[in-house]
């Protein structure tokens, strides 16, 4: 039976974790396990506003760097568990291909490796200048062709009874083979990037850029895995141009949101009157 939970460090997530939780929710995922990175923004209301606080857990967490270390304290922590953790951000989401569900993915690599690698989709702006209001989901659904290089990268699900430590953020080593669902082994030592890619099963679609001025917010807030004084602390607008691939017309996540919002949006179908009053981000 699935048991999988998420562990992720935020940092002025507040327009875009509702939707990441409830995504992940419908999924199946168990529980959230959500670092708190020094946010200054309305972050924490917005996940006090979710409607299963049973199912967070907020860890304060002001370390500069602070991304390993917090890797590092869930996998020290919860080092007697046999659930799976998916050690992902919140621009990540989950994305089971075709007619796989995330039990089916789960049914297949189990029994074969204690730690499974999803390999990233890149998704672009899709054109898109202005944020719009809305869900990620659904207002960026272009992204690059599947070989496209930075797909090689990934993150990890790992059984955290045999986890060992994070070698960076994209590889958490782990006692056994760590192996994606071409069944090719990556290497646990490496910083993360595959000489190939593959979603048969589970892609990660990763909204890296978002629209050009949410770029331009993000980099405010800097990295996660850098120190302050290192010169990629804070991403440049070329990263922003090489990472916007708007080739292909993706909308396998979108159609899952679809079938998410009446449960975790059910104001969305209300009369627009009633609507007004309420937003699925809290000002």
């Amino acid at each position: 039976m699935l048991d999988l939970v998420i562990c992720a460090i935020i940092k002025n997530e507040a327009d875009y974790i509702f939707e990441w939780l409830s995504f992940h929710a419908w999924l199946g995922v168990r529980h959230f396990y959500l670092y708190d990175n020094n946010s200054t923004d309305n972050t924490r209301a917005v996940i006090e506003s979710w409607p299963h606080q049973s199912r967070i857990t907020v860890i304060d967490w002001p370390f500069v760097p602070g991304q390993n270390v917090a890797y590092q304290h869930m996998i020290y922590t919860h080092a007697r568990s046999d659930s799976w953790c998916a050690f992902i951000d919140c621009d990540e989401f989950i994305c089971p291909q075709g007619s796989t569900t995330l039990q089916d993915a789960f049914d297949w690599f189990e029994p074969r490796c204690n730690a499974f690698y999803m390999h990233w989709l890149m998704f672009g702006s899709s054109h898109q200048i202005e944020a719009r209001d809305g869900l990620v989901t659904e207002r960026f659904t272009r992204r690059s062709y599947n070989s496209f290089p930075p797909n090689g990268i990934g993150k990890t699900i790992v059984r955290l009874s045999h986890a060992t430590r994070p070698m960076t953020a994209h590889i958490i080593q782990s006692r056994g083979r760590l192996i994606n669902d071409n069944e090719e082994e990556i290497d646990q030592f490496g910083g993360g990037i595959h000489s190939s890619m593959t979603h048969k099963l589970l892609a990660l679609n990763h909204y890296f850029t978002k629209s050009l001025n949410e770029w331009v917010k993000r980099r405010g807030s800097g990295r996660a895995d850098m120190h302050p004084d290192s010169p990629e602390f804070k991403r440049n607008e070329e990263e922003f141009r090489r990472h916007d691939q708007n080739v292909v017309e993706d909308l396998t996540a979108f159609r899952m949101t679809q079938r998410m919002k009446p449960i975790y949006y059910p104001w969305r179908d209300e009369p627009e009157p009633d609507r007004a009053l309420r937003s699925w981000r809290i000002q």
